[in-house]
């Protein structure tokens, strides 16, 4: 809900007109007061918007979706043990039913296991889409739902929350299936008879005796039954004719435990990881109070004065600050007064390490007071502001350019221009500025690449 409301201000360019009504957040002792702030703001504006109702709709239809996976869950695994166990002949392939029931969970498994879980597991996607496109679901106004699914998106990709979420629901799933499967093949046992049977064209009796022990040491450390080697060589018979009941129940719990403990166990152990991550994803989310739209609601700290308007009663030293000796390798990466037809922010800067990047372009002086805001609380290495060559560069921007280079080691501006007839005088206009207020010409780049590299480079 939060979310939202930040991108709808946006959209609407409210945030660079909202007054800062929130003490300093560098001033408060407990960050969950802003928090706390944030959302219920939001709640009080939303209450009776559409925003809200959808909000709602969204999560009755996220409810029955689940539904409706974990019905599809018990009707599927159910089939597979009928399809395995509902012959006629009552005759039941070992290595095939294994195969069948056992391998196809293992194969998922393990695709989850190295990649999948990135991204919660196909399941997970699939009832995620579901939720999104159930009808009625979606809001009429087309601006409310942009902003509903970017902050969806926004919420659950902080801290990995959405792919843990997807995760749990993919695991749930496959739970609810293999349970099924494993209840279905019970009823089948109780209340008919089966004759177990293995059967090759081209396999030897010992490959079996050793698969099958190798099977099924696991399930008879829990108490399931082991198949000796006389039953193993009797089950080689293809009419599995001449078994006896003790022969049939060791196989039966054979089978059985093998599905406990090489599908039930380890899908009830990844779920179980799942929900621990997805807690503590949740109890570590928190809203970024520093994002455009959250920043321009909280005051100025106390020591603000040395943020200054573009047209001051008194001037000061128009001199880049000294740069001072920054450890570690944070940096930062703001756009100031640039263009629409200038793309912010630049492709792929989201995938650096220790990046700070401001999202929106600051164009207001609300805005630039969050920045320097920022970066008070936590000063950067280095810092790249990218300009648009085609506006001059008047008092205030030089001032504040001066103000942002007292929280960086070092600062470098990238001065963009994308009509080329006027390129060479623009750059020559924003050399000339800011070599007087100090700027080394080492540091100002007319390229976003030749920016980015200076901004990812160690020397």
């Amino acid at each position: 809900m939060a979310h939202t409301l930040r991108l709808r201000d946006l959209e609407s360019h409210q945030a660079s007109k909202q007054t800062p009504v929130f003490p300093a957040i560098s001033d408060s002792h407990d960050g969950d007061d802003a928090q706390r702030w944030l959302i219920q703001r939001a709640y009080e504006r939303n209450k009776d918007s559409e925003s809200l109702q959808w909000i709602r709709r969204w999560v009755h239809s996220a409810r029955f979706s689940l539904l409706l996976i974990a019905v599809l869950a018990v009707v599927s695994g159910a089939s597979a043990a009928i399809g395995f166990f509902g012959a006629e002949q009552r005759s039941v392939n070992v290595i095939w039913t294994l195969i069948g029931l056992i391998g196809v969970h293992g194969l998922a498994l393990l695709m989850w296991l190295f990649g999948g879980r990135m991204t919660g597991g196909w399941l997970g996607r699939a009832s995620f889409w579901l939720m999104g496109h159930w009808p009625k679901t979606a809001p009429s106004n087309s601006n409310t739902r942009a902003a509903l699914s970017s902050a969806l998106a926004s919420v659950m990709s902080a801290n990995g929350l959405g792919k843990w979420a997807l995760s749990c629901i993919t695991h749930s799933a496959w739970l609810v299936a293999l349970l099924a499967t494993l209840l279905t093949i019970l009823l089948a046992l109780s209340v008919r008879s089966y004759s177990f049977v293995l059967e090759t064209t081209i396999l030897s009796e010992s490959v079996f005796v050793q698969l099958v022990r190798g099977f099924s040491y696991l399930p008879s450390l829990l108490g399931f039954a082991a198949p000796s080697d006389e039953m193993i060589a009797a089950a080689l018979d293809a009419t599995g004719s001449g078994q006896s009941d003790s022969v049939r129940r060791a196989w039966a719990s054979c089978l059985s435990g093998g599905l406990v403990v090489y599908a039930v166990i380890p899908r009830v152990l990844v779920l179980i990881w799942s929900l621990l991550s997805l807690r503590h994803a949740y109890s570590t989310l928190r809203l970024d109070v520093r994002l455009p739209g959250f920043a321009e609601l909280f005051a100025p700290s106390v020591d603000s004065k040395q943020i200054v308007d573009a047209a001051p009663k008194v001037l000061r030293t128009m001199q880049l600050e000294k740069s001072v000796t920054m450890t570690g390798d944070s940096l930062a990466l703001v756009g100031l007064e640039l263009g629409p037809d200038l793309s912010w922010p630049p492709a792929r800067t989201r995938d650096l390490k220790n990046l700070l990047l401001f999202d929106e372009v600051v164009a207001t002086g609300v805005q630039q007071h969050a920045v320097l805001q920022v970066l008070r609380a936590s000063p950067v290495r280095r810092i790249l502001v990218m300009c648009d060559a085609r506006l001059s560069p008047d008092r205030g921007s030089l001032q504040w350019l001066i103000d942002v280079s007292a929280y960086a080691g070092n600062m470098a501006l990238c001065v963009l221009s994308p009509d080329l007839k006027e390129a060479e005088t623009r750059q020559q206009i924003w050399a000339q500025s800011l070599a007087a207020i100090g700027l080394d010409s080492k540091c100002l780049f007319y390229s976003q690449a030749d920016g980015l590299k200076w901004l990812q480079s160690n020397e």
